[in-house]
């Protein structure tokens, strides 16, 4: 079975990161590295919208985001960020476990994105396509896209 590990970039808000959680209990095999300002699970207000999920992951704190992401290149995992610039590839147009049965996915703050020292030790960057006037979703949609789209390849 493919395995998927969430680097969350310092999102902002808890009610974000425990919407993240809750999906990736819905969609299984996940590890989740929160990073930065991101907050734990031991947040009181994380159960609002995780219902309890956050029980349920293996879940590890880092105080640097790129300190998470250079230990996953380190063990040979692709790390893929989700970050809209000219480096973009179609998220739906992607093979994600093309070299490795292990991938990660970094999702960044919802005003400021992922920051740029993790974008440039990124392997490749991944975008969702907007049809109507604004260029991006709420960060805990995105990641709900993403875990979901990827789990179609296991």
């Amino acid at each position: 079975m493919k395995k998927i590990t969430l680097v969350l970039d310092n999102i902002r808000s808890v009610f974000n990161t425990g919407s993240i959680i809750r999906t990736a209990d819905a969609v299984g095999n996940l590890n989740i590295y929160i990073c930065g300002i991101t907050a734990t699970p031991e947040n009181p207000k994380m159960s609002k919208t995780s219902l309890g999920a956050e029980k349920n992951l293996s879940w590890k704190y880092f105080y640097n985001t790129l300190d998470a992401v250079k230990q996953l290149k380190k063990q040979k995992i692709p790390v893929y960020g989700v970050e809209l610039n000219k480096r973009s590839k179609n998220f739906q147009d992607f093979e994600y476990f093309k070299d490795s049965n292990h991938i990660a996915l970094v999702f960044g703050h919802e005003k400021n994105g992922i920051s740029e020292p993790v974008l440039d030790e990124c392997t490749e960057l991944l975008y969702i396509p907007m049809h109507g006037n604004k260029e991006s979703l709420n960060v805990a949609i995105t990641a709900s896209i993403l875990m979901y789209e990827v789990i179609r390849y296991n």
